[in-house]
């Protein structure tokens, strides 16, 4: 017999909790920041690499201030050029 509705196999994707803004007078654990913004931890340690600063509250806490985050990536988002002094001037 065939059921009326099937139900597909395999683990479900767990819903994410809080992926809405970030708010730049806000504090962000690194671990809620990862899943808010669907990064991996590979990413992460290219954005800290390239400048996003992150604050060690004690040796197993670190977190991201929001404005600072949003700062980031607005550079990013605007382009290297732009940020490195590089002008299209002669």
């Amino acid at each position: 017999m065939e059921s009326s509705n099937p139900r597909p196999r395999g683990r479900r994707p767990k819903p994410v909790p809080g992926r809405d803004a970030i708010y730049g007078d806000a504090l962000y654990p690194v671990t809620v920041l990862l899943r808010k913004l669907g990064l991996s931890r590979g990413t992460l340690s290219s954005m800290r690499r390239r400048g996003l600063p992150i604050r060690h509250v004690n040796r197993r806490c670190a977190v991201v201030l929001g404005s600072e985050l949003i700062q980031f990536l607005r550079k990013e988002w605007t382009g290297e050029a732009e940020a490195g002094g590089e002008t299209g001037s002669p």
